[in-house]
């Protein structure tokens, strides 16, 4: 068995908008060095300030180095065979295999990490970076941060950990893996993946100090995560070398689930969720009446003053439901702000309107109209009962609305009968009302999908 330990150096943290700037790799059978390679790489960018002054790599020493296509030929070669360790594998292979790819090379290599390897075989450690790891094993670790030096401070700890009773059989069985296990960050134990139910619920990713970085929802916890961790954006490359720890809440229904995101996000402010992280849906139609005594609907771009009939994320939202309400009711679209002329609105002419835009109806039928409107798209003035899937086959989930007001959802046996909102209250965690929840409820409402109970 012949390891191709590989580090490099970087003009930045993610391969997907920065290049390798200098490659080191050592051949070794786990017990000596067979062979070596290293070599500077022209990056065809500007090498940041910051990665000088740790690396000591600037513009002038890659000017003249050659670029990654004319060495691939020779990383191909002498990796053949080998499997590819590196401490923070998906970091260093990563960068490789975007760097082959750039010019329509394939790279594929069995890995290992030395990272998780030494996590697994010396649990007791106080860290686990390249530097402290190598202080506290005794082992030997110069020229850091340079390929080659970080490239031979991992193969004499690679080479520790392989004379761990464990460590063969550690290989064996890490390289047996055809599942995500072997893609998982190196931070991020294996038994918190393993234990993600494939059930509706929320999720959270957290960093070393068990602080939330992210918090979603999914109809499939497990496999929603198997999606940030393929994924190759910045922003989940972020999430992937920042997590530590995955924590989980089941809760059976789609709309419990987006509910309980909704706080938690606002309650935790995670660093790298950027939706919701304050109330910052201020769309929806309001209802006044003008100084002809016309009971009007419109759209308003701002409403923290004043509470709508219903709330929209965006303006173009509220427009294409409050347009809707105006054909089922015959309303005029003038009067809902819908249209602008001098003159009667264009409906009148097809028949649609009715001539309130003119005052030809009168106020008293056109609010009646209106009325019957409001009842329909004000349903959160009203008191319901929302029942969706619980957590298992013997519950259901509850959600409580009083007079409008999110009071909080719980969960009931399934064949129990709720007869009142009072009862149904003995049954629920009290919430926080907001607009995102009042959004958040009216979109579920509306797709008519859910038992609702209404008082």
């Amino acid at each position: 068995m012949k390891f191709a330990i590989v580090d490099i150096e970087t003009t930045g943290a993610f391969s997907h908008f920065n290049a390798i700037t200098e490659i080191g790799i050592i051949i070794t059978d786990g017990e000596k060095i067979l062979d070596r390679y290293e070599t500077l790489v022209q990056p065809d960018a500007t090498i940041p300030g910051f990665i000088t002054a740790l690396t000591g790599i600037d513009d002038a020493m890659v000017k003249d180095a050659p670029t990654f296509e004319s060495v691939a030929q020779e990383i191909l070669a002498i990796t053949e065979g080998c499997i590819f360790v590196a401490h923070s594998v998906g970091f260093d292979y990563g960068f490789i295999r975007k760097a082959f790819k750039n010019y329509e090379l394939h790279f594929y290599r069995k890995k290992i990490c030395t990272v998780r390897m030494a996590k697994a075989l010396l649990p007791n450690l106080s860290s686990y970076s390249l530097s402290r790891i190598s202080h506290q094993l005794g082992l030997p670790h110069f020229n850091k941060h340079r390929a080659m030096g970080d490239a031979e401070a991992t193969f004499h700890l690679l080479k520790l950990l392989l004379k761990n009773d464990k460590g063969r059989d550690y290989i064996n069985k890490a390289l047996q893996r055809q599942s995500v296990l072997g893609k998982l960050p190196p931070n991020l134990p294996e038994q918190d993946f393993t234990q993600l139910p494939e059930e509706p619920g929320v999720y959270n990713f957290l960093n070393e100090k068990g602080q939330i970085l992210y918090t979603g929802k999914a109809k499939n916890i497990k496999q929603r995560i198997i999606t940030h961790l393929n994924s190759k954006s910045k922003k989940q490359q972020k999430l992937q070398r920042w997590v530590y720890h995955l924590s989980f809440e089941v809760t059976g229904s789609d709309l419990i689930a987006e509910l309980l995101e909704s706080e938690l996000i606002k309650k935790h402010l995670p660093l790298l969720n950027t939706a919701q992280r304050r109330n910052t849906s201020n769309c929806g139609i309001i209802e006044y009446e003008d100084f002809n005594g016309y009971r009007r609907l419109a759209v308003s771009n701002n409403c923290l003053n004043i509470k709508p009939l219903v709330w929209f994320s965006n303006p173009l939202q509220a427009r294409g439901h409050l347009q809707e309400i105006c054909q089922e009711y015959n309303l005029c679209p003038k009067l809902c702000g819908l249209q602008k002329t001098n003159a009667a609105c264009f409906a009148y002419s097809e028949a649609k309107c009715y001539g309130a835009c003119i005052q030809k109806e009168s106020n008293t039928l056109y609010n009646k109209k209106v009325k019957h409107a409001i009842k329909e798209i004000g349903q959160q003035s009203m008191s319901m009962l929302i029942f969706d899937k619980g957590r298992h086959a013997g519950e259901r989930s509850l959600v409580v609305i009083k007079k409008g007001k999110y009071v909080g959802y719980g969960y009931i046996p399934k064949n129990k009968k709720i007869a009142t909102i009072n009862t149904a209250e003995k049954f629920i965690e009290p919430r926080i009302d907001n607009r995102d929840v009042q959004r958040i409820l009216h979109s579920h409402i509306n797709k008519g999908k859910l038992e609702m109970k209404i008082f």
